[in-house]
């Protein structure tokens, strides 16, 4: 009975009544054509719902003994340039032809030559790419998202040993991106998670000489000098607490980490720059501003980058704000808008970070210049000086707040008369209230957390802003 099966299934088969079953959505094309003349190779690899992608296999010249070019050949391998309308779940083939895909490159068909965009962006509906154990190279711009354009992605796979390298801002683009696995071998990832999102899942082979992975799911180089990324789990992490080998953040190490807090530990003096931290709203990093008069303000100033630390986890409230500095925290308070002016002789918009600050509030009359012509970034703002800085500011912006009344302070006398008008809003707008027993100390040094804290209360003065 079972020969008879047997007999039977074959005759149905050559008869073409009962085929061999295909995956759901059936099988890839393959259309291989010649590219030129010299040997080289395009291949289009069409999925059944249409999408596409188009890999290139280039040749290279064979010399003959004389030194001339005796003949072409084509390379061994192929590589990916192109994609469009890649839907659902995508996985690159191993090889074609016989021959692996080794390297991904970006396409020129869509763009200029001279801008080449990453062969794998706007396919919105993309939901998983798998890249090929083949492959061994990604060779890429820094700084173009390889993504963009992939809103639905939630999952890049890397099945082999290689690329060794991904570079800058490789996992940007993908917002519903949940799922990395990366090259076992994987070296090098400087940048390669600037923009990347939280992550649900971050796979690391446990055997990477490279990089290793903490109980809090944190990626660090494998000496646990640098912080890699703390994607994944990022949208639940309230606190860290870094080895104290730890003496570098890399860009955007925590970026998106919302619900972050606090971090703790790692060596002194640790390195980073502002990305940081960014998208982390619920974080101060300010190490010496816990407990401090000025905490609320402060962490309102570093979520609205209104100023900076001194270093990544200090503030040093004490230090004075010089006339740099204030005109800086005010440029950034309104969005770094352009400016259209040249500033002062000793301001320069390219070499100083206050540069473009000072130029702003010059053209909106809001700071001015010394008598002999200059600006004096350098020189230390005092209290009055920085209520008449903000009043000018709100002036401009429409927030015309209160008037009030000098005469309850001690040292109401010393208000010198240029800034009398500035202290009286001051006080009656909320931003002085007394300070050292209820003194105005008009011509103190203005500290850094006392300026942020008038900056902060400031911005509770209504008005419309003005055109």
């Amino acid at each position: 009975m079972k020969k008879l099966w047997t007999v039977l299934l074959a005759v149905l088969l050559a008869a073409g009544l009962c085929q061999p079953a295909l995956a759901a959505d059936g099988e890839p094309t393959v259309a291989i054509e010649a590219d030129g003349e010299q040997g080289a190779r395009k291949c289009t690899y069409t999925f059944p719902d249409g999408g596409a992608l188009y890999f290139k296999q280039d040749s290279h010249s064979v010399t003959a003994p004389d030194g001339t070019v005796d003949h072409w050949e084509p390379e061994s391998f192929w590589t990916l340039y192109d994609s469009e309308n890649l839907k659902g779940r995508v996985v690159i083939p191993e090889a074609i032809d016989g021959q692996p895909v080794e390297k991904m490159y970006y396409h020129q068909q869509k763009h200029d030559w001279l801008d080449p965009a990453p062969c794998l962006e706007d396919n919105p509906e993309l939901t998983s790419i798998t890249f090929p154990a083949a492959l061994k190279e990604i060779i890429y711009m820094q700084g173009r998202p390889t993504f963009k354009g992939c809103g639905k992605l939630t999952e890049v796979l890397f099945e082999g040993e290689g690329p060794e390298k991904l570079t800058g801002w490789f996992f940007e683009g993908a917002p519903a991106l949940r799922r990395v696995k990366l090259p076992k071998a994987v070296a090098d990832l400087d940048l390669a998670f600037v923009g990347c999102p939280g992550l649900d899942s971050l796979e690391l082979d446990p055997q990477n000489p490279h990089f290793v992975m903490d109980e809090q799911n944190i990626l660090y180089s494998a000496d646990k000098a640098r912080v890699i990324t703390a994607a994944m789990g990022a949208r639940e992490r309230e606190t860290v607490t870094l080895p104290e080998t730890v003496a570098k953040l890399e860009s955007h190490a925590f970026a998106g980490n919302e619900k972050l807090k606090s971090v703790y530990g790692g060596a002194p003096n640790i390195k980073g720059d502002t990305g940081c931290f960014r998208n982390c709203p619920a974080l101060l990093p300010f190490r010496d501003m816990h407990g401090h008069w000025a905490e609320d303000a402060a962490a309102w100033g570093y979520q609205k980058s209104v100023i900076y630390g001194a270093s990544l986890f200090t503030f040093d409230p004490d230090t004075p704000v010089d006339r740099g500095m204030a005109a800086a925290m005010l440029h950034r308070l309104v969005g770094l808008p352009d400016i259209y002016n040249e500033g002062f002789p000793d301001v320069n918009n390219q070499y100083h970070y206050y540069g473009g600050g000072v130029m702003w509030c010059k053209e909106k009359g809001i700071v001015q210049g010394c008598s002999d012509g200059l600006y004096h970034p350098e020189l230390p703002v005092t209290r009055e000086q920085l209520a008449a800085i903000l009043y000018r500011y709100c002036l401009y912006m429409g927030r015309h707040g209160s008037k009030g009344d000098l005469s309850a302070f001690p040292d109401a006398g010393s208000v010198s008369p240029y800034a009398q008008e500035a202290m009286e809003w001051a006080v009656g707008s909320g931003l002085m209230k007394g300070k050292n027993g209820g003194l105005l100390d008009p011509q103190g040094q203005a500290s850094r957390a006392e300026a942020i804290l008038l900056f902060r209360r400031m911005e509770d003065i209504p008005g419309i802003p003005q055109e």
